[in-house]
């Protein structure tokens, strides 16, 4: 693949004068755009009961989440906002072995 057609990795790490408590808008994307793994029935079960999992043990706090065919939005506060990257990643990992569905690295906020 071209230098140019490659995904930029970014930096999640928030700012230094980013509060714990801050909501960010997120949007995670499967790895084949146009897909449209989200949209069956038992995968929004599964990733509901994920989200809902995490509020429970408190990884972060869900004010939105909206699923699309190929990717998910979302409006949460974490825990710890330095722990972002981590706590999508196994929120990401743990989907995926529960219904097959495949992410892009990373996500974006």
């Amino acid at each position: 693949m071209s230098q140019w057609l490659r995904r930029k990795r970014f930096c999640h790490l928030p700012p230094a004068w980013v509060r714990n408590s801050s909501v960010f808008f997120l949007t995670v994307c499967c790895a084949h755009r146009g897909s449209s793994q989200l949209d069956k029935p038992k995968v929004l079960a599964a990733m509901a009961d994920a989200v809902e999992h995490y509020v429970a043990s408190g990884k972060w706090w869900m004010t939105l989440f909206l699923a699309m065919p190929d990717h998910w939005h979302a409006l949460a506060s974490f825990q710890e906002a330095s722990g972002i990257d981590k706590v999508l990643r196994d929120w990401k990992r743990f989907v995926a072995k529960s219904t097959g569905v495949t992410w892009q690295d990373g996500f974006f906020e």
